[in-house]
């Protein structure tokens, strides 16, 4: 019996610093990136519209907006039809009902300095992914000028 305790207690020594740090790991990732914004009566900014695009960019298939969950897409940075980088989505906008109708985007600056954010409509991204393995991008009419010269976003 007390070789059965000496091994029990043996291996949860061994095993606690392993589940710490893998829980550490897992609590930091999620309060990374903020939760999404409830749109509610205070809602008191415009959302801007951009053009469609009128085609899927090369390689890449349109994807359901409505399949995606909101994890999937914070954090992911946002294309122009040329496929240049634009912005990056730092934030979402839902209805109480769940429904994602804007995407708040970092844009400017370097490595985060000088960065501002703007308010687009959620309708206007085109979610796309790669037909060869499957990857997710986010496509808008924009360029990154465009995106700098919009009003700001201040929570």
């Amino acid at each position: 019996m007390l070789r059965l305790m000496t091994a029990s207690t043996l291996a949860l020594a061994i095993a606690a610093p392993s589940f710490a740090a893998s829980t550490a790991t897992e609590s930091s990732a999620s309060s990374d990136m903020a939760d999404p914004i409830i749109m509610d009566e205070r809602w008191d900014f415009s959302i801007t519209d951009l053009e469609l695009l009128t085609s899927e960019p090369e390689g890449y298939r349109k994807i359901d907006a409505g399949a995606v969950a909101a994890s999937d897409v914070m954090g992911k940075w946002v294309y122009d039809a040329s496929k240049e980088r634009v912005g990056e989505i730092e934030n979402l906008v839902v209805t109480p009902d769940g429904e994602i109708v804007a995407a708040i985007l970092g844009v400017g600056g370097f490595l985060g300095i000088g960065e501002k954010d703007v308010v687009v409509s959620f309708d206007t991204l085109m979610l796309t992914e790669n037909i060869e393995d499957g990857s997710m991008r986010i496509y808008a009419d924009v360029t990154k000028e465009q995106l700098e010269q919009m009003p700001e976003y201040d929570a």
